[in-house]
């Protein structure tokens, strides 16, 4: 059992590690097109880009420009490709759980990590990264929860959902799942 803690976690490191490589080598260096100059001057200064205004992203990303790094610009692109990387290392732990083989799991959280949608979301200044990432931990939770049937998965789990309409109500469309 120790063994394999051992490796599912040299296995996430390994995810981790090779999307956060790939999305810095990719990484806009400045503002983007689209509401990415609004997400940044948002999240730089904690004021309200256009509705729903996304305030749990702007909390959060908030505290990379705070990292003595780069621009403000691309502390901010940072935050996507952080969150994208544990977007990842999540799908390799549903998959792992779901069917057993690490192979098969790491394939599958390197491909959902490359894939063109999440890749563009990953470069650049983006609310999505950050929403799918808390999609995925709640997958994740409501997963062990049927699995062991311990309650504080489930409330851990309404947590995640609650923080995750804070972001953006897109969310709103799992709740018959959850």
């Amino acid at each position: 059992m120790e063994r394999d803690k051992r490796r599912d976690l040299i296995a996430c490191f390994l995810v981790f590690s090779i999307s956060i490589a790939v999305y810095l080598k990719t990484l806009c260096p400045t503002v983007y097109v689209g509401d990415s100059g609004e997400l940044i001057a948002a999240a730089y200064l904690l004021g309200v880009s256009h509705p729903p205004g996304f305030p749990l992203w702007c909390l959060l990303v908030r505290l990379f420009t705070l990292i003595p790094i780069g621009n403000i610009a691309w502390r901010v692109n940072l935050s996507s490709a952080f969150f994208a990387s544990c977007l990842a290392v999540f799908t390799y732990l549903i998959m792992k759980r779901t069917t057993g083989h690490s192979l098969v799991s790491i394939s599958t959280a390197l491909l959902v990590a490359f894939s063109r949608s999440l890749w563009d979301c990953a470069a650049t200044a983006e609310i999505y990264t950050l929403t799918i990432l808390l999609m995925a931990v709640l997958f994740y939770l409501l997963l062990l929860w049927s699995e062991k049937k311990e309650f504080n998965y489930l409330y851990l789990a309404s947590l995640i959902f609650g923080l995750s309409l804070a972001i953006h109500r897109h969310t709103l469309v799992f709740l018959p799942i959850f």
